[in-house]
């Protein structure tokens, strides 16, 4: 991960984030919380909510853009 990140030049990228971009990104498709909290192997919701935060948070601006804080 970090010959990658050296030569794409990103400066914040790492496999601990891979996690929760594919955490979001597969809330964005549909996949239910449930699913998504099996595929990264959490234990607890909690965890589950932690890592989609910023998914959770793009949909919630799409359905009220009146109201978003994003």
């Amino acid at each position: 991960m970090r010959k990658v990140r050296e030569k794409s030049g990103v400066e914040r990228f790492h496999a601990h984030l891979c996690r929760h971009t594919f955490g979001q990104w597969a809330l964005e498709q549909g996949a239910e919380r449930a699913a998504v909290q099996d595929m990264l192997g959490h234990k607890s919701d909690a965890m589950t909510v932690h890592y989609t935060k910023q998914a959770r948070l793009k949909t919630a601006a799409e359905m009220m853009p009146k109201y978003s804080p994003v």
